[in-house]
C-alpha cells in the first residue's frame, strides 16, 4: 500500500538520499525542493512510502489563479525502485490522494519534452497536453480534469 508522509527530522536524511535515474536529470535536488517549501509554504513536499519503505518523493502546490489547480511540481521514484511498476502505482495513488480534497477538480504538471518516461506515465494516468509550454523552462504543460477520470 502506498502512503504519503510529511518530511520530518526522522525521514529527512533518507529523503535527500533518494537518487534519480537518467530520466529525472531535469530535476533539481530533493533537498532544494524541501528548502523551497520552507521559503514558499504553499509548496508541499511529501515522502512516498510503499508500506514502511521509502520509495520516492513528491511535491505539489495549490495554484489559485485564475482557477484552483493542484500543481504537481516534482514526482520522483528512487532509481533502485524503478522498473517495477512502483512509479505508476505511486503516481496513481497520489492522484487519488489529491482528488480527496474537496476543491481539487484540476491537476496540472509540467515535464521536459525529452523525458519520455514521464510523458508515458502522465499520459497513462489520463493527463492531456494543454497545448501550452511553460516559458520559464520550456516544459510541456499537462492537465487532468479530476471529475472526468
Amino acid at each position: 500500500m502506498i502512503k504519503f508522509k510529511q518530511i520530518t527530522k526522522k525521514n529527512f536524511g533518507e529523503c535527500i538520499k533518494i537518487e534519480t535515474g537518467i530520466d529525472e536529470k531535469y530535476l533539481p535536488p530533493i533537498v532544494y525542493q524541501i528548502a523551497l517549501s520552507y521559503i514558499f509554504p504553499s509548496k508541499i513536499p511529501l515522502a512516498i512510502y510503499e508500506e514502511d519503505e521509502l520509495i520516492g518523493f513528491v511535491s505539489y502546490e495549490i495554484d489559485v489563479s485564475p482557477d484552483i489547480a493542484y500543481d504537481i511540481l516534482v514526482f520522483v521514484i528512487d532509481k533502485n525502485k524503478q522498473g517495477k511498476g512502483k512509479g505508476t502505482l505511486a503516481f496513481n495513488a497520489f492522484i487519488d490522494y489529491l482528488a480527496e480534497f474537496d476543491d481539487c477538480n484540476l491537476i496540472t504538471l509540467n515535464y521536459n519534452k525529452e523525458n519520455k518516461a514521464a510523458e508515458k506515465l502522465y499520459k497513462g494516468s489520463g493527463f492531456k497536453r494543454t497545448g501550452m509550454i511553460n516559458k520559464d523552462n520550456n516544459e510541456i504543460i499537462m492537465r487532468l480534469d479530476v471529475n472526468k477520470r
